[in-house]
């Protein structure tokens, strides 16, 4: 394609409107349009992919050495709970390492759930609720606020560097769409609004993280 008017190329996601477009006037074949998305695309997929196993590596690592040594009669109980009664389990189990290792579990809960927030992995509400229970709430409430903040920050820098492409698939295009919409009929109390959904435990918190890059947010 020809320079753009500033003198740099236009970005995969300048290629992906203009073939979308019937109207634009594209200088190279169709079917070379479609190799260059095609291959922007798989590019931001993988390095999506390798950046989640580089992630999961250190946090399976970080476990491995932070943790105390589970009893087999504990290691049915510790997972990440799915229900309150997995989480009622996991307090119970917890609560016995944290009297002897308290630092290492408190490290394990900041990791664990750091991930969980970078990466909008559900799970982060019984996460909350188990730093209550674990440490009490003077701890509890402001360990869970800092983590909250430096997660959503990365995975607001995650989607804002390596989701540019990924955007502009439809599927995802559309939740932009429909997100710009929700967001123009709050523009009087923008900043309440976006507090509001962003500490709801529940969706779309995490899915306001991925697309807010790209809302101009």
């Amino acid at each position: 394609p020809a320079p753009s008017s500033e003198g740099t190329k236009p970005t995969s996601l300048a290629l992906y409107t203009q073939l979308a477009s019937p109207s634009a006037s594209i200088a190279r074949p169709r079917t070379s349009l479609l190799r260059v998305v095609g291959t922007a695309l798989a590019l931001a997929i993988a390095a999506n992919l390798a950046l989640f196993v580089v992630c999961l590596v250190g946090l399976g690592g970080t476990l491995w050495l932070a943790l105390p040594v589970i009893a087999p009669e504990d290691k049915p109980n510790f997972k990440l709970p799915r229900s309150f009664d997995e989480l009622k389990n996991l307090n119970t189990v917890l609560q016995h390492y944290k009297s002897e290792h308290f630092f290492r579990v408190l490290l394990c809960w900041v990791i664990v759930y750091m991930f969980l927030q970078a990466f909008s992995i559900p799970g982060s509400m019984y996460m909350s609720i188990l730093a209550g229970a674990l440490f009490g709430v003077p701890i509890a409430l402001p360990l869970v606020c800092a983590s909250v903040a430096t997660g959503a920050t990365i995975c607001y820098l995650i989607s804002k560097f390596l989701g540019v492409v990924l955007v502009a698939l439809p599927s995802w295009q559309k939740r932009v769409d429909d997100w710009k919409e929700k967001l123009a009929e709050h523009n009087d109390n923008m900043l309440s609004y976006l507090i509001v959904i962003r500490m709801m435990p529940l969706p779309p918190h995490n899915i306001v993280n991925i697309l807010a890059p790209h809302l101009g947010i």
